[in-house]
C-alpha cells in the first residue's frame, strides 16, 4: 500500500474510528518505511496523547515524554527542509501538547510561531479564544509576564496544512503503569513523498442524539438517582454542561464539541420528580456521571424513564378527585383535617377508613402492613403491584425483630 494510503488509513483509525492504539501501530509501520515522515511523527504523538488522557494504563509521564520527543523530531526535520507549512503545522501540534499540560510559556510561544509560519485551520480561532482565556488566568497566577500576548502577525505561505486538533483533556480515573511496549524505536529509511490527510470542518454539524450512539446506565438509593452516560465526546469541564428541567420532568443536558463543530445532547423524560438544585456532574475517562436527589425521598423508582402506562396513570390522577396524602406533613390540630374536639390521630384514621371506598381501604391496609406501620397510602393504583417498603422518619432506623 502506498504511504499516502497508509497515512489516510491511520488517520481514519485515530479520528474517525477513535482507535488510538490501532492507529499507533499503523503509524509505527509507516515510520519503518519512512522514519522522517513529519505527518506520521506528529500523528503518532497524537496517538500517545489520546492514550495518555483516555486510557488509565497509558497514563504515565513516559507517554507524554515520548509524544513530545516525536513532535520535536518532526519540527527539526521540517526546519531542516525549510518547509514553512510543515513548521507551522508542527508548532500548532506542540501548542496543543503544551496547552493540554498547562505549560503556559511554551504553549503561548508555540501558538504564536504557528501563526507566524502561516498555519491555517478552521479551528484556529476557537483555540485562540481558549488560549486568551487561559492567558488571563496565567497572568493572575504570574505564570507569564503581563506583557505576554497572542501575536497578530501572520505570514501565510502558499501551501498550508490542515489538521484536526485534539480536545483539552478530561478528568482521569484510576492510574495504572504504562505498558512496557509503549516506546517504539524507528529506523531511518529513505524519504518517501507524503501527503497530509485533511478533513473538512463545517460550522454547523448535526447534533448527536444520545439514544442512538451512547450507552446509558443508572442506579438509585432511597434518596437519589445516578445516571452514567458512556461516551468519548466529553466536555472538558463540568462548567460547560448546560442543564434544563421542565415541568414535565424532562431533563436535558448539552455541551459544545468545538472540535467536531457540533453539540452533544441528552434528553430524558424522568418517571418521577427530582430536585433541580441537587443536580451534580462528574467527568471520567469515558463517561459523564449525573447525580440528583429524588423530590419524593424514600420512594423507589420502578423505571428511570416514564413509560406509557405511567404517563396514562398520571393523566388519570390529574383528573381524579382522590389525592394521596403525605402523612408525614399532617398537623393533627388543624380543623380541616380532624373534627374539632377529637384531637387524636387514631380517631382521624378510623374515620378516614370507615368513610373510604373499597380501593382506598385496600390501599391503606396493604401499605400500612407491608411498611411496618411507617407508610399509609390511599391510592390503590400506586401500591397494588409492588410491596410497600418501610420508610422510617428522618433520623430513625428500622430494626427487624
Amino acid at each position: 500500500m502506498p504511504i499516502d494510503a497508509d497515512l489516510k488509513a491511520a488517520y481514519a483509525l485515530l479520528y474517525d474510528k477513535r482507535e488510538p492504539e490501532q492507529a499507533l501501530s499503523q503509524y509505527d509501520s509507516i515510520l519503518k518505511q519512512n522514519s522522517e515522515s513529519v505527518v506520521a511523527l506528529v500523528y503518532k504523538a497524537a496517538c500517545l496523547e489520546k492514550l495518555y488522557f483516555g486510557e488509565s494504563s497509558w497514563h504515565n509521564e513516559i507517554t507524554l515524554e515520548n509524544a513530545k520527543d516525536l513532535l520535536e523530531k518532526a519540527l527539526k526535520i521540517a526546519e531542516q527542509r525549510g518547509d514553512r507549512s510543515k513548521i507551522g503545522f508542527v508548532q500548532f501540534r506542540l501548542f496543543i501538547h503544551y496547552f493540554n499540560n498547562h505549560d503556559a510559556t511554551n504553549s503561548l510561544e508555540a501558538f504564536n510561531k504557528a501563526k507566524q509560519y502561516g498555519y491555517d485551520d478552521p479551528t484556529l480561532s476557537m483555540w485562540e479564544s481558549k488560549l486568551q482565556v487561559r492567558l488571563t488566568k496565567w497572568k493572575k497566577k504570574n505564570l507569564v509576564p503581563e506583557s505576554a500576548s497572542i501575536t497578530s502577525e501572520t505570514n501565510i505561505p502558499t501551501a498550508t496544512v490542515t489538521s484536526i486538533p485534539d480536545p483539552t483533556p478530561v478528568q482521569k480515573e484510576d492510574i495504572k503503569p504504562i505498558p512496557a511496549s509503549t516506546p517504539v524505536a524507528v529506523v531511518s529509511e529513505p524519504t518517501v513523498k507524503e501527503s497530509v490527510p485533511t478533513t473538512t470542518a463545517t460550522t454547523t454539524a448535526p447534533l448527536l442524539p444520545v439514544h442512538e450512539k451512547t450507552r446509558t446506565d443508572w442506579y438509585q438509593t432511597s434518596n437519589s438517582i445516578t445516571i452514567s452516560l458512556f461516551t468519548t465526546r466529553l466536555p472538558s469541564d463540568v462548567s460547560e454542561i448546560r442543564t434544563t428541567l421542565n415541568k414535565n420532568n424532562q431533563l436535558s443536558l448539552s455541551w459544545i464539541l468545538p472540535i467536531e463543530s457540533s453539540e452533544f445532547q441528552y434528553d430524558i423524560n424522568l418517571s418521577q420528580e427530582i430536585d433541580k438544585e441537587s443536580i451534580k456532574f462528574k467527568i471520567f475517562t469515558k463517561k459523564v456521571e449525573i447525580s440528583m436527589d429524588k423530590l419524593n425521598k424514600g420512594k423507589t423508582w420502578k423505571t428511570l424513564e416514564i413509560t406509557k402506562e405511567q404517563e396514562q396513570e398520571q393523566n388519570n390522577d390529574n383528573s381524579n378527585t382522590k389525592k394521596q396524602k403525605d402523612w408525614s406533613k399532617i398537623t393533627f390540630d388543624e380543623e380541616d383535617e380532624i373534627d374539632a374536639g377529637t384531637g387524636t390521630a387514631d380517631e382521624f384514621f378510623q374515620k378516614l377508613y370507615s368513610n373510604a371506598d373499597p380501593d382506598t381501604r385496600k390501599a391503606m391496609m396493604k401499605s400500612f402492613m407491608e411498611s411496618n406501620g411507617t407508610t399509609l397510602n390511599t391510592n390503590w393504583e400506586d401500591v397494588k403491584s409492588d410491596k410497600v417498603e418501610p420508610s422510617p422518619p428522618d433520623g430513625m432506623e428500622l430494626k427487624q425483630w
